[in-house]
């Protein structure tokens, strides 16, 4: 990866699926705006003790981070008091969350762990394929700050920890393919899968469950959720050369939640 992006730091961030939240200082008061990915921003409310530990951060600021398992991780600055950095390096702005931000932080607030240079960023690499993470974000160190969705061409590119799994395709429920596996001598639902699916490979799929045959599926998924479901799941082919009962739950994998310190 370091021949593709030579460029590029990396932080330690789950690839990012829910909102991002900004959050800025006026008049004493820390406010904070919820970001859906592609969407207009809107005003949320969040939990008072999150947000105390920017207080410190002097009136006009505005930060850039995600709220996971009760703490505000932050990994961009917009605007330093009434300084405007969006059109810094993004190297630049990490150094202003390090040195200038982070020393003042207090309570559940956090910077995110950033890697530079080869070496780091092979190492959290790594670490996060270990820890079962959802995957990382690498990020041009000259990039001004761009908001949206990390782009497969931009400066900030995510890569997926993607995860395989062979499943029984049960019934077309509608506008998707209902999958289970087996959990002993019992089947376990684990959601439904269209994404993937072609005119082709859907007619086959409807021809074995119109004849009371039980195709079998390779999917692609993100992670299994905490009651086993398939988080974007992916078709991608149907394996005749494996039996139902072959597909068991004991095969898909979760991640972890967690961000890494």
């Amino acid at each position: 990866m370091t021949r593709r992006w030579p460029g590029l730091s990396c932080d330690a961030r789950r690839v990012t699926l829910g909102p991002i939240r900004i959050a800025w200082v006026k008049d004493g008061e820390v406010y904070s705006v919820k970001v859906e990915w592609g969407r207009r921003g809107v005003k949320t409310e969040v939990s008072a003790e999150i947000f105390e530990g920017v207080g410190m951060l002097p009136p006009g600021s505005v930060v850039d981070g995600e709220i996971l398992g009760g703490e505000y991780w932050l990994f961009d600055v917009l605007r330093l008091g009434e300084r405007e950095v969006t059109a810094l390096s993004c190297e630049a702005r990490w150094l202003m969350l390090s040195e200038e931000i982070e020393p003042g932080l207090s309570g559940p607030v956090r910077v995110l762990k950033t890697a530079i240079g080869t070496k780091a960023k092979r190492a959290l690499y790594q670490k996060l394929v270990r820890s079962k993470a959802e995957g990382i974000v690498f990020k041009e160190r000259a990039a001004p700050y761009i908001a949206g969705r990390p782009s497969s061409k931009g400066a900030h590119r995510k890569h997926k920890f993607i995860k395989s799994a062979d499943v029984v395709l049960v019934a077309n429920a509608g506008n998707a393919y209902q999958m289970v596996v087996y959990d002993g001598a019992k089947t376990f639902e684990v959601g439904k899968v269209f994404a993937g699916t072609t005119n082709a490979s859907r007619k086959s799929i409807d021809g074995l469950l119109a004849s009371a045959k039980t195709p079998v599926a390779e999917v692609k998924y993100l992670y299994a959720t905490d009651d086993q479901q398939l988080f974007q799941p992916v078709f991608v082919r149907l394996r005749d050369d494996k039996k139902a009962r072959e597909c068991l739950l004991e095969q898909l994998r979760s991640t972890d939640r967690s961000i890494i310190e």
